[in-house]
Order: C-alpha cells, then structure tokens, then sequence
C-alpha cells in the first residue's frame, strides 16, 4: 500500500505482493504411532517456478523409527510432485523423521537449492503402560526367582523387589493399587489415604512401589499424603457440613460423608495432620443427621440406610462423642445388617470396657445378612463387609480362634485379585482390618533371614529388614533364599507393555464396553477390513450395565491412523452418518425423556438419553416421526469428554441398567497397517 499527501490533497494504491519460496517441501505423518505399526508419510515437493526443475528426495531416521530412501522425481514449471514412504517401529519411545530434498537444474543436474526438515514422532505403546504385582511367600529352605514374564524385555520395563518377614507387607500390592488408583472421588480419595494413616508406623513401606521418587524421606511423604488428602476431603464440604461426590459438589452423599468422617476422626484423634476444627464439627453434625435418619439423608429401613446411619453412630463414637454413644441403645430392637451391628458393638468395647455386655450384646441383638451387591449407596460387598467384621473384632479384642477365619478370607481375597479386580473401596477395607490385625501379630520375626540376590549383588535380610531392590531394562533377575525358620513375604512389581496387547474391550463393575465401527453408508465395518484413506466412519461404543451404575469413566484408545472428529469443533460430523448433531444429542434426550416420563402406558418408545432400547414391545418403527427418530439415535450425552490424540474419555454421573450408545466420527487419516488398543471402561 502507497500513500501520497500534499497541501491540498491524498491519494493511495495498493497491490498484490506474493512472498514465497520458489521450492517447498511438505510432508504428512501421524500424530502418533504405536509399537509394531506399519505406516505410509506423505512428501510433496513444489515448484513454485516457471522453469523446469528435477528433486532428489532423501530420508532417514532416529530413535525408535525405522526407514530410509531416496526418490528422485521431475518438477514442472508451477507444479508439485508428491508420493509416499514407508516406516516401521522398532521400540517405544520418540522417533525423529529427518527429511532433505536437493532441487536441481533439470539441463544439468546442478544442484539449486537445499530443503530440510526434521519431523519427530513419538512412538507409544499398543497398550495401556501395565503394572504387574506379584505376591508370594517364600517358606524356609525354599528359593525363589523372579523376573519379568509379562511385558516387552526392553529398557522401558521396571523390576521392583521388597523382601521382609514383616506381615504388613503383604498388603503391599492393594497399597500400590490404592496409591496409583487415577480418580479422586470422595470414596477414592478416603480409600487411597486410610492405608496411608494405617502404615505410619511402617512407612518404608511405601519404598519399593511404583512412579515414587528415590532417596525420600518415607515417613514425612506418608505425611504428606495425609495432609493432602484431608485438604481435598474438605473441598468437597457442603453447605450442610457433608460431603459431595467430587469437590464443589453442592449434595452430600451420605455415605461418602461418613466414609470419610471415619478416616478424618482417626487422624484427628491420633494429630497425624491438622485437620480444620470447624469444618471437621460441621461434618459431625451432618453425621448425627444421618445417624438419626432425619430428612435428606437416610430415612428408610433398607438395609444400605441402616447401615449407613449405623456407620455414623460408630464414627462419632470413635471421636467419644456423648451423644452418639447413648443412641447405641435406639438400635437394640432394629433388625440391623449383620456388620452393622459388629460396628455398634466395637463402639461399645470402645466406650464402656466391659467385655461381657459387649458379647452379650453382639449375641442377642438382633441383625441379618447383607447380602445384596451395591455399586452406589454404601458400596457393599462380601469382602467389605468380612473386613467390616474383622475391623470390629479387633477393636473387641475377640479372641484369636473367632477373627483367623475372617483373616483366611481376606487373605485368600488379597491373592487371588490383582488391579483389575479389586474396587478401592474393597481394598481400603481389606487393608484397614487386615493391617489392624498385622499390627498386633508381629512375633516370631526376630527368626527370619534371607539371602536375596540381585542385578547389584547379594544382600542378607533378617527379622525386620527389609530388602529393596529396583532395576530397570531387559533381562534383570532377583532370586531369594530363605534361610531363617519364617515365612519371607515377596513384592514383585513389574511394569511395561505387555508382551500380548488386549484387544477385547476391559470392562469391570459389572459393566461392559463393545467398539463397532461403521461406514458412512451405515454398513457395520468387518474385524479386519481396511479403512478407507480420507474416509469418515462412525464409531458406536456400546454400554451394557447390569444394573445402575454411577462414576462412569470409559477410555476408548485409538488407532495411530485415525483422528477423532471433535463434537465441539465438528458438530456435524456425527450428523453426516446420520444420528444428528453434538449439541442436539443433549437436548434431544432430556425432551425426549420428559416427554415420556409424563406419559404411562402409551404406545410409543421411552428412550433415556436417545439411546436404543423398545420398552414397550412394540416395533413402533413405521409411525414414528423423522424428528423422534433423531432423539433415539442421538445416543447417551456425557458428563464430561476430553479428546486427546490418542484416546476419547467420557464419564458419566449416573446410567441405568440396560444397553447404551455414544457415538462420534472418527477419520482415516494415514495409510498403513496399525494397531488397535482395547477400550477401558471402569466404574
């Protein structure tokens, strides 16, 4: 732009200006690969020139790429040349594509001009990074060995030993899950820092587990973690002195309330971490609510609400409170869950030390099985409610031949379920009675020894030693020997990538997750056929519950070649396969789900949150009009959703039993052969 002035006037011109290079190389790769993919990158060469011009393209790698070439291509004045490449990967870790291009005169070869360009990407594991731990008992005279089995035997994997006659070390593989457990919920919050309080006088316990820094200070991180996880209880306080679900929450869960008020009286009572008196008075009152049943909170006789306002009574009387302790009595004649009355009766050996009326009381009282399965209310289950007993039992000091049945059982628990069948709050309870028991049963160890060999050499163990022992990459081996006249509890904790990726969908909960992809054309796309390059498909993630479930998190990972149409950013994406728009999903299913609460014995299909389903019996497909036909197909709305370049995340508050759907578009970016990671679902 030109601007001209004078005394008496002004004049302006303006023109075009083309700033570009007269050669230009662009290429076109993944975001991501994963370890074993096979894949094609894209490189166009441009001449942006009136004159003739020939490239040699050249290409190597680094890191854990594998691919090298050259190509020599023909440029015409104005014109681009483009083709493709192929590339491997060798290892998990990042990669580096490193590209140049000489442009030369086509009379002569002389070379013109000189274009590089480094491109890295990183290539990820096929599967979820996985822990593996291992719990064994080496008995005298036995030796053992251990070394990794169940991932890739690369530099990435990590061998963790700990090897003791400590029994609390036993619990070390729920101490890890709990610890590492990736949500923070007020149960997962409570259930990950209770052990924490439990093990303070063993904190070395923490030593040895996964992701954890070297050369700490073990106690004062066990601390930490206390003062953490009080801070965090807090943030979810709500104006009536409960606790929500999740921080900022404005409706307290009842249970997760006095959950967490058990864990909060114990550190303040022992002063493990400073725990705000105000806020700590307010959520006791909001327990005497709850204990007396009052409204909001747990009126009825089902056995979750008794249960529940038994919990509470027990609390507030580990904190001595009057009130509590002389509401005991209101419950003499209520036919009580079975663990609840245990509760009520440690209370009393707690308050009154006099052995016979508690004993007396467990025996008379009345009480009944709580056999039903919960996955929301007081989260009650066979192993919580056995840890319940044993927990009770101790605090009564009921004789040894009474609680070892109890401790059989949840031993046996801890061994046979590993990460991915356990809930944290089963282990916390587990750990919780377990490491009350533990504590108490500690003789016998000055007997122990034990010769441990390592990737760094011998060490001796004996009576409260603990060996610790890490080493990272392939081929590393530990061995134990035990020499001494106890048992020596083994923890093997191994991670890396698994030699055999999961492929099907890992459900747990009482939930299950199916991937389908489908066409653009609405045809159900076969195992293993391939995708169309540049194509859009829609991928249905199918939800099927046994019955209600709340705290929804599901994971779908995806190919390296492919890439996730954003609902946000593409709200029509889903809508060009045919199931309506992002933002139209939501609404869609509220109006449809109000429009049928408010009918009763029609004829026409009730659909929460668009999903499919015919609750009628009806086929009700040939009058069903265009736009009600959009509200079913919508599909399930999330709470939340998070689009990363590897994965989508939802989570849900709350679904009903029955068969659900979320949909979104995904396309076929890149060429190649790629694997698939399984969907995660968890709840």
């Amino acid at each position: 732009v030109a601007v001209a002035v004078d005394k008496t006037a002004t004049g302006t011109t303006a023109a075009n200006l083309y700033v570009r290079r007269p050669y230009i190389l662009q290429t076109s790769m993944p975001r991501f690969s994963l370890y074993g993919d096979q894949f094609g990158c894209g490189a166009t060469i441009i001449n942006t020139t009136q004159e003739a011009r020939r490239a040699v393209v050249r290409w190597h790698t680094e890191g854990t790429l594998v691919g090298k070439g050259e190509k020599k291509v023909d440029l015409a004045p104005g014109k681009e040349a483009y083709f493709q490449t192929e590339f491997t990967t060798n290892a998990i870790g990042q990669g580096k594509i490193l590209w140049e291009a000489d442009i030369l005169n086509a009379a002569d070869d002389t070379v013109i001009e000189h274009l590089a360009q480094d491109a890295p990407l990183p290539v990820r594991p096929p599967a979820a990074w996985r822990t593996d731990h291992v719990l064994a008992a080496v008995n005298p005279g036995e030796t053992k060995t251990y070394q990794n089995t169940a991932f890739i035997d690369d530099e990435s994997v990590v061998l963790n030993l700990t090897a003791t006659a400590n029994p609390l070390y036993r619990l070390q593989r729920s101490l890890n899950f709990l610890l590492h457990y990736p949500y923070g919920c007020v149960e997962q919050t409570t259930s990950s820092v209770m052990p924490l309080y439990l093990i303070q006088k063993s904190p070395e316990m923490l030593l040895g587990l996964k992701d954890l820094p070297e050369n700490v200070d073990p106690a004062k991180m066990v601390q930490g973690y206390i003062q953490a996880g009080v801070s965090r209880l807090f943030s979810m306080q709500t104006a009536n002195g409960g606790l929500s679900y999740w921080p900022g929450g404005t409706d307290a869960y009842p249970y997760g309330s006095v959950y967490a008020a058990h864990f909060l009286t114990l550190v303040f009572k022992d002063n493990a971490a400073a725990v705000p008196e105000k806020p700590f008075r307010s959520l006791q009152d909001y327990l005497r609510k709850v204990m007396k049943g009052t409204p909001n909170t747990t009126r009825s006789e089902e056995n979750a609400d008794l249960y529940t306002r038994a919990y509470a009574c027990y609390v507030l009387s580990l904190d001595g409170q009057l009130d509590a302790i002389q509401y005991i009595p209101r419950f003499d004649t209520v036919t009580l869950p079975e663990p609840a009355r245990w509760l009520l009766a440690a209370a009393l050996a707690k308050n009154t030390a006099d052995p016979a009326r508690v004993k007396k009381y467990l025996e008379t009282a009345p009480s009944k099985p709580y056999d039903e399965k919960e996955y929301a209310q007081t989260l009650n289950s066979e192993v919580r409610n056995t840890a319940v007993r044993l927990l009770a039992g101790s605090q009564m000091n009921l004789p040894a031949a009474k609680l070892q049945p109890l401790v059989n059982k949840l031993a046996g628990w801890l061994d046979k379920h590993t990460y991915y069948g356990m809930t944290t709050h089963d282990a916390a309870f587990v750990f919780a009675a377990l490491g009350q028991y533990m504590g108490k049963m500690q003789a016998g160890t000055s007997k122990a020894s034990a010769l441990v060999t390592g990737p760094e050499g011998e060490k001796g163990v004996s009576a409260f030693e603990v060996y610790k022992g890490r080493a990272k990459g392939a081929k590393k081996v530990f061995q134990v020997q035990n020499t001494g006249t106890v048992p020596i509890i083994v923890n093997f904790i191994s991670e890396g990538v698994p030699l055999q990726p999961r492929t099907e969908p890992l459900s747990e909960g009482g939930l299950d997750v199916e991937r389908n992809f489908v066409t653009d054309h609405g045809a159900a796309v076969e195992a293993d056929a391939p995708f169309a390059h540049g194509g859009m498909y829609l991928v249905d993630l199918k939800l099927t519950l046994e019955s209600e479930r709340e705290n929804i998190i599901v994971s779908d990972l995806l190919p390296a070649g492919l890439e996730v149409a954003n609902p946000r950013l593409d709200a029509d994406a889903v809508a060009a396969l045919g199931l309506g728009t992002a933002e139209s999903s939501e609404d869609a299913a509220k109006e449809n789900k109000d429009e049928n609460a408010d009918k009763s014995g029609n004829a026409e299909e009730s659909a929460e949150g668009g999903d499919d389903g015919d609750n009628n019996g009806g086929d009700g497909s040939a009058e069903t009009p265009p736009e009600e036909s959009t509200q079913k197909n919508a599909g399930v709305t999330p709470t939340f959703l998070e689009v990363r370049d590897d994965r989508l995340v939802l989570a849900f508050d709350k679904l009903d039993a029955g068969e659900h759907h979320f949909y979104y578009a995904v396309r076929a970016v890149s060429p190649g052969t790629f694997r698939q990671p399984a969907a995660v679902s968890e709840c």
